[in-house]
C-alpha cells in the first residue's frame, strides 16, 4: 500500500491514489473477515461438543454448528469490530500520509520493514 502511495505521487500517476483509496477502504473488511474466522473456529468446537452431547444426530450437529458459528461471528464483527477495524484503518491512512507529508524517503525506508505475520497465513 504505501508503494503504491508513493508511486502515486510521482507525476503522471496520480491515477493510483483512488487505487491506494481502494486498498484503504478494504482494509477494515480484511481485518474483519480474519477476526470472524478466529471466532467463529472456537464457536465451532464449543457447538459440536455441545450439539453431539445432547445426543444429535451428526447431520444436524454439522448443520447447526455451520449455522450458528458463521452467523453469530458475522453479526458481532460486523457490529462490535466493525467500527474498530474502520478506525484502525484510518489510523494506519492517516500515519501513512503524514509520514509521506514528512518525507517520502522515510515512506521508503518503512516500507520494507517486517510486519509480523502469524505462522499459516501464508
Amino acid at each position: 500500500m504505501a508503494l503504491v502511495l508513493a508511486i502515486s505521487k510521482i507525476p503522471g500517476a496520480e491515477f493510483l491514489s483512488k487505487v491506494f483509496d481502494v486498498l484503504i477502504a478494504g482494509l477494515p473488511r480484511a481485518m474483519a473477515a480474519v477476526a470472524a474466522w478466529k471466532i467463529s473456529g472456537l464457536l465451532a468446537v464449543y457447538l459440536i461438543r455441545w450439539t453431539l452431547s445432547h445426543k444429535f444426530p451428526a447431520t444436524t450437529a454439522n448443520i447447526v454448528t455451520g449455522a450458528f458459528a458463521g452467523v453469530i461471528p458475522g453479526l458481532l464483527v460486523f457490529y462490535a469490530l466493525g467500527p474498530v477495524t474502520s478506525a484502525a484503518g484510518d489510523a494506519v491512512e492517516i500515519g501513512i500520509e503524514a509520514a509521506l507529508t514528512y518525507s517520502p524517503l522515510l515512506v521508503g525506508l518503512w516500507l520494507p520493514w517486517p510486519w509480523p505475520v502469524e505462522p499459516g497465513w501464508v
